[in-house]
């Protein structure tokens, strides 16, 4: 259980390329600390890999399963989806997620992430 409540607000915008793929879709970008971030979807689930000097370390939020990761420093890692939204018409995913250890969760998220064509 989650004791306090701390919230954070963080806005990025990057330069990137969707693509459709035979089955969902991609965005591939350059984070501000210079990783590769590759994000496959569709309507069950996202897999978010970043691509760091020490490898990759992938997250994958499933509406229906939770799911497992080792995050450097952490060790093994569970990721709890409890909301998933993609309305791909509109260029908007929608992920609230728990993480936790040993069944225990520590901490709570909600990505939004839109995408389409910039206006210059």
């Amino acid at each position: 259980m989650l004791d306090s409540k701390e919230e954070e607000l963080i806005h990025n915008e990057f330069d990137g390329t969707f693509k459709k793929l035979s089955q969902g879709s991609a965005l591939n970008y350059v984070n501000e600390e210079g990783e590769k971030v590759l994000l496959k979807f569709d309507e069950s689930g996202l897999s978010m890999s970043r691509y760091t000097a020490e490898g990759a370390l992938v997250m994958r939020f499933n509406r229906d399963l939770e799911t497992q990761m080792k995050f450097p420093g952490l060790g093994p890692l569970e990721l709890l989806t409890d909301q998933y939204h993609l309305d791909e018409a509109r260029g908007l995913l929608s992920v609230h997620y728990r993480l936790a250890q040993k069944g225990q969760a520590f901490s709570s998220y909600q990505l939004n992430i839109h995408w389409g064509e910039q206006n210059v």
